[in-house]
């Protein structure tokens, strides 16, 4: 079974590519280092597998592994991703689906996991464990938070999603409330904490 990783840190695919060719002996793992390798069907039909990180900002700017997915997907309809994440929130799980992933993988599992993972989606199967959403945070109050975090002011945010500065604070009044945060410091390090920085 050939397997392709697409991961911004070098050392993070070194040791799992060690541990997937330690464990199975029907493993070969590759790694890249140029997504525009990603543009050719004739390189992608040579993996059975693509373990693709959701972060790539190392490798690729303004480009994440939910775009990529959907970009190689539309060349090559055919190709088994699983996402990979240091961080399993329930709206990840969700985006990694409506990008057409066939699993999703927090990267703080066990090797052995991973492989079994990875079989099931090599046979056929779909792999998104169940998450409790703790946040609870809206579509909207998602899009207005990931804006919001990502250093724009309150007037560029309303803009960008066409509402009133009235409703922006309502909904600022309600993304604070549920992530428990008291000003936009303690935001910030919160969305951080469940993985949301970075992710647009």
């Amino acid at each position: 079974m050939k397997i392709l990783i697409i991961e911004d840190h070098k050392m993070f695919y070194e040791s799992i590519s060690t541990e997937l060719n330690k464990r199975s002996n029907s493993m070969n793992v590759d790694y890249i280092t140029n997504i525009d390798m990603l543009k050719n069907i004739a390189f992608l039909r040579n993996y059975d597998i693509i373990l693709m990180d959701i972060n790539l900002a190392k490798l690729c700017e303004n480009i994440d592994g939910f775009i990529l997915t959907r970009d190689v997907l539309k060349l090559y309809p055919d190709a088994k991703i699983i996402m990979l994440t240091a961080f399993d929130n329930i709206s990840f799980i969700d985006k990694a689906k409506e990008c057409g992933a066939r699993g999703f993988f927090s990267k703080d599992k066990s090797t052995s996991e991973l492989i079994n993972v990875i079989y099931k989606v090599y046979e056929g199967q779909l792999y998104f464990e169940e998450k409790k959403d703790n946040c609870k945070l809206t579509r909207k109050e998602l899009e207005v938070a990931l804006l919001y975090c990502s250093g724009l002011s309150r007037s560029q945010v309303a803009k960008k999603c066409y509402i009133s500065m009235s409703t922006l604070a309502s909904y600022l009044n309600s993304i604070y409330s549920k992530l428990e945060v008291r000003n936009y410091q303690e935001f910030c390090i919160e969305m951080t904490r469940q993985g949301y920085t970075g992710i647009l």
